[in-house]
């Protein structure tokens, strides 16, 4: 029945309940959104993620391979523009770099 009031948004004047458990839910994640996820992983691929993480739990083991697959990713897609860039030939670096503000 919990799911549902919430799903629904009922307000929380309407089900005190409610302010007390966002309130301890708060407390408990630190006031990080999570999101509940069911996942069948290699348990041998997350053992050896945390080994070489050197994370403490699956979670935060996971949370940063996240973190550093969506980096690769965005490197990968910044590193395709090589080659593909205009450059100034009257640009001129080393005067950029000496010039005083």
């Amino acid at each position: 029945m919990l799911l549902i009031l919430i799903s629904f948004n009922i307000s929380d004047s309407e089900f005190p309940v409610l302010y007390y458990l966002k309130f301890m839910c708060n407390n408990m994640c630190g006031g990080e959104k999570f999101m509940a996820t069911n996942l069948a992983l290699d348990p041998e691929l997350v053992e050896y993620a945390l080994k070489i993480s050197g994370e403490n739990t699956k979670k935060a083991a996971v949370t940063l391979a996240l973190r550093e697959f969506i980096a690769r990713r965005e490197q990968k897609s910044i590193s395709e523009l090589f080659g593909k860039l205009e450059w100034d030939e009257n640009y001129d670096y080393k005067a950029e770099r000496s010039r005083k503000l």
